[in-house]
């Protein structure tokens, strides 16, 4: 089962940490230093019976965390809605996300990213605008997030989402719908 803890103070840091230590999925959200100490070091739980650093992830804010259920995608015209079970800062070290997610495999992919809060026709939406760095690739790459919450808001939002990209020039034909993870694979 996967749990948020919003507010990983003094309370919500123990549950918190007492979740992960039972195998749950457990994300933080803390704010100001107490997020920069458990984003840098982790959570350290103290008690009579142990003390424990624990590498849990953790978020400044709601809004940079999305949990969803099973990883599925849809098409809705030429935009790809995909559901993901984290967004989050990618700010922890390799090793962090390593022992966290537990990969079977593992590949490095590295991008300067800018990131834009738009609100266009009433639809909020964040558009990233990336470059791999590791390994290079050519050019850049648009990825557009919102968050959905039926299927009809997802295909209402999509519109929306085509709509904005055909007014800064993208085509349909410029529609990559795989991973950067995928791309970099195709391209070896």
């Amino acid at each position: 089962m996967r749990f948020v803890v919003y507010g990983a103070g003094a309370i919500g840091g123990v549950v918190g940490a007492r979740l992960f230590q039972s195998g749950h999925e457990v994300v933080l959200i803390a704010r100001g230093a107490h997020y920069e100490a458990i984003r840098d070091k982790g959570l350290r739980i103290q008690s009579p019976a142990d003390d424990e650093t624990l590498p849990i992830p953790v978020v400044d804010h709601p809004s940079r965390l999305t949990l969803t259920g099973r990883t599925r995608e849809e098409a809705f015209g030429n935009v790809m809605l995909s559901r993901s079970r984290y967004y989050a800062p990618a700010s922890h070290s390799v090793r962090f996300y390593r022992e966290y997610f537990r990969p079977a495999s593992e590949r490095v992919v590295e991008k300067d990213r800018r990131r834009w809060l738009v609100v266009f026709r009433g639809v909020e939406f964040y558009v990233h605008l990336d470059r791999l760095t590791n390994p290079p690739a050519d050019g850049f790459f648009v990825e557009v997030k919102s968050r959905t919450w039926s299927r009809r808001d997802a295909r209402d939002k999509a519109a929306v989402i085509a709509e904005f990209l055909a007014l800064l020039g993208a085509r349909p034909d410029d529609t990559i719908s795989d991973g950067y993870v995928d791309l970099i694979a195709s391209r070896s």
